[in-house]
Order: structure tokens, then sequence, then C-alpha cells
């Protein structure tokens, strides 16, 4: 019951995230509740004041970070999870407070991969931060639309998707996938399974079953190291979600040595890998975040060159886009540039188009319906029973 009511959230959820156009041009004023109010977002402002985070939040001697979630983001939960939410002040309050960090973190201020602890009770305290050559950056794998609207007790960013504690990390994850059970035998049988539940963070290209059944004769004619390879060809340091391919092909080095190249179709939120190889890949889902990283299900096997130093025995913490600039280090006159002012306005607003996330979201989650999939959002309702004895 618990799969399909997270499935059910998971499809209607990701169905699209609009875009935020900021309509005044005047700085924020007042604290942080002040600015959320100011930004338009007043359903956040509301299930505040109904948790009893509002004069937390308007304490003048706070130093908060916000990640203010969108109206849209509110009017795509389900009605059954909102009236859960309203109706249990523990649970509601828990929610609430995986959106905000107790030190204020403008967007200069954080790094590629930091976890920023938040203030909610849930085990799961942290949400991760990633920042991307082309200019984008997210939260947990969801876009961070527009940053640095500072108030006089912190800072408030905005975000197009509710976050939500993650329980699993990327083993636990395949473990609990139907569609992933061949792979998860495979990591057991060639001694991945410690590596893959390590802090990380990586990124795990993760073929489907069908995928190895259409690779099938692979296992049985390759030695043991040359398999390992194959596993080990699928798995890239670091963590890049789709955002980080939009406008800027992918050149990753891989766990096994060689470089994967990845590409975003900005039309179907897809992603295409080794496209130009003989041996190409689909993502079929997207974005799966992780507590040590992030899935991403593909359609085929990744084939990697094989010989005898195939397999590296560092680990690359370089991976780089094409243009191999280091991901954490774009400056901010490199990326998209805001079209309008901010109070403390150095860092760049995120412009990937809300139709590039949106059809991702909706591709990924119909995919993951059918597939038993656990997708970014499909967690949350899992999460709710948690959220409400935390405190």
């Amino acid at each position: 019951m618990r799969i399909h009511l997270a499935l059910l959230l998971s499809a209607v959820l990701l169905q699209c995230a609009a875009a935020i156009t900021r309509t005044s041009s005047t700085p924020t004023t007042g604290t942080v509740v002040d600015v959320i109010n100011q930004q338009g977002c007043t359903i956040l402002a509301k299930w505040l004041d109904a948790a009893g985070l509002t004069a937390t939040l308007q304490d003048p001697k706070g130093t908060f970070t916000v990640f203010a979630p969108t109206n849209t983001a509110f009017h795509n939960l389900p009605p059954s999870v909102v009236k859960e939410l309203l109706n249990n002040t523990t649970m509601l309050h828990n929610f609430l407070l995986h959106h905000v960090a107790p030190k204020v973190y403008l967007y200069s201020d954080m790094a590629d991969d930091e976890l920023i602890q938040t203030l909610t009770d849930h085990a799961d305290k942290n949400v991760r931060i990633n920042k991307y050559a082309n200019g984008l950056a997210t939260v947990d794998g969801e876009p961070l639309r527009q940053q640095d609207f500072v108030g006089s007790n912190g800072v408030v960013h905005l975000i197009t998707d509710v976050l939500h504690p993650i329980e699993t990390d990327i083993v636990q994850a395949a473990v609990g996938t139907a569609d992933l059970s061949k792979l998860v035998a495979l990591l057991k049988k060639y001694d991945l399974v410690d590596a893959l539940s390590g802090a990380g963070p990586f990124t795990v290209f993760a073929p489907s079953n069908a995928a190895f059944e259409a690779a099938r004769p692979m296992d049985g004619s390759l030695s043991a190291a040359d398999m390992k390879a194959v596993l080990l060809y699928h798995v890239v340091p670091g963590t890049f979600f789709s955002a980080a391919a939009y406008d800027t092909p992918l050149q990753l080095k891989t766990l096994q040595g060689a470089t994967v190249e990845v590409a975003l179709d900005e039309e179907t939120g897809m992603m295409a890998l080794n496209g130009a190889t003989a041996h190409p890949a689909n993502t079929t889902a997207t974005n799966l975040a992780q507590s040590n990283g992030v899935v991403h299900v593909i359609n085929a096997v990744l084939q990697p060159p094989l010989g005898p130093s195939s397999t590296s025995s560092e680990s690359s913490q370089s991976s780089q886009p094409a243009s191999s600039a280091p991901a954490s280090s774009a400056p901010a006159s490199s990326a998209p540039a805001s079209t309008s002012s901010k109070t403390a306005s150095s860092a760049p607003a995120s412009t990937l188009p809300a139709s590039t996330h949106a059809a991702s979201s909706t591709k990924t989650a119909s995919t993951n319906a059918a597939s038993g999939l656990a997708t970014p959002a499909a967690a949350f309702a899992a999460v709710l029973a948690a959220l409400a004895v935390a405190m």
C-alpha cells in the first residue's frame, strides 16, 4: 500500500515545475518570513504558520537559509498528502524544517556536493547542493531556480518542488527496486556492494533487467576482472543530476577509468550516453536522488574499452564537463544571468527551461509507475510516518 501511495505521489508531484518569474525589482526587506511572502510563496507562509514555525523564523537573532518551494510545488501535492500533513502538526513541522538550515548560505557560500544540515528531527537531516559548470545548481536534484533573496535574519532560495528526507543509499534503493534485481545480483557477485554503500558520492547509470537480458552472454563470456570493469564503467565519482548536462555535454571519468559521454535531450529531459558509439544507451528514469549520490536507470549495458589496464585502481574525483571546467568553480559571470534585481546578487539565476524539467519528470514518473522504481519524490510518502514520530 505504501509503495502504491509513493508511486501516486511521484506521478503527481513530478508532473511539471513552472518557471519562476520575479515580478518585483524592489529589494527584499524584513525577516525570511517576510521575504517568503514577498516572493509569492504564500502557501509555504501559511503552512509555516500552521506548524507554529512563523515566530521561530522571525527571530531577529536567527541565522536561517530557507529553500522555499513555490506555490506550484504545493499545488502538485496529492490532496491526500496535503490533508495528512495539515492534520498532523508534528509531521508538518518536520517536513517544513527539512527546507530550513540553521546557518546563512548565500549562493557563493555553497560548494558542489556539499551536504547542508537542516533543522528537521528526521534521521536524514541533509540536503545535497550541486553546482555545475553550466551555471545551474540543484538541491537534492531539484533546480535552484532563483537565489539570494536576503532578509534581516537569513536568506531565501526558490525551488519548484518540495524536498523530503532521503532514506536509502544507492545499494538500498537498487535492492528495493524489482527492475534492478539483475544489477544487484552482479554487484554482489563481484563484491561491489560495500563500495557503493559508502559515503561516495557516486552517480550510477543503472542498467535495467531488460538491458542485462539483452546483454546476457556478457557475464558468461568475460573474465571476472573484465566483468567488474564493465560494472565500474557505470559508476562516476561525484553527483551528476541531469541539470549538469543542460547545454553542456559531459565527458565523465568512471571508476573503470574510461570516460562516458552524457548529453541531455532538452525536449524529453532524458539523457543519451555514448550516443556516437556502437553501443549507446538512453535513460528511462533520471535523477533518483540517494543519500550517497544519484541513480539514472538506462536501457542498455554500457561497454567500455577492455584490456589489461581497463580497471582503474584509483577513484577519479575530477569528472568534468566537455569544457573541462571544474564543476564547482564556474564563475558567476559564466552562468546564465538574472533578468531582474536581487538583494545580494552575484549568483546566477538558473535558466533550465521549465519544459525540460517537466518533460523529464513526466516521463520518469510514468516509467517508474510501470516498473516500480523509487523516484526522488516517491520516497516522500514513505517517510511521512517517520516525520510524524521524529520529534
